[in-house]
């Protein structure tokens, strides 16, 4: 999997890395061992800075380009291919028998809007998930 830039390019690999390199010097910037099997696809969202990366180990892991720290790690349950960021706030890959969408905005904001220790998590009849944390909320 390939994904080039001005500065650089970054390629992903059957062993599960990705590796960042330097347009300009041809070096190595950043290995990154993001997956425990084969990636099969490998995107940037440009809006959003984000590195997104499906393998065989069945993951989507979403690392900050900024900082190279993993944002999210989603198990699927799925073998997943052909990913492709749809917009700001999609995305989507293929499983053998289907096309799955996620929103990526919906995942984002709950991941940073938790900043202390989550203590239960419940789901309503509605579908929604209620989190209790250390703050009360």
């Amino acid at each position: 999997t390939l994904y080039i830039h001005l500065d650089y390019t970054i390629t992903g690999h059957q062993d599960g890395s990705v590796n960042i390199w330097s347009t300009s010097t041809g070096n190595i910037i950043h290995r990154l061992k993001a997956h425990q099997a084969k990636l099969t696809g490998l995107e940037v969202h440009y809006g959003m800075g984000l590195l997104i990366t499906i393998s065989l180990d069945k993951t989507i892991k979403v690392t900050r380009l900024s900082s190279l720290e993993e944002v999210y790690n989603i198990m699927t349950g799925d073998r997943m291919s052909n990913l492709r960021v749809l917009d700001r706030n999609s995305l989507a890959y293929c499983t053998k028998y289907s096309v799955k969408v996620w929103n990526l905005f919906q995942v984002d904001a709950l991941v940073n809007r938790l900043f202390s220790e989550v203590h239960r998590i419940r789901r309503t009849g509605e579908g929604q998930l209620l989190v209790e944390t250390d703050d009360g909320d």
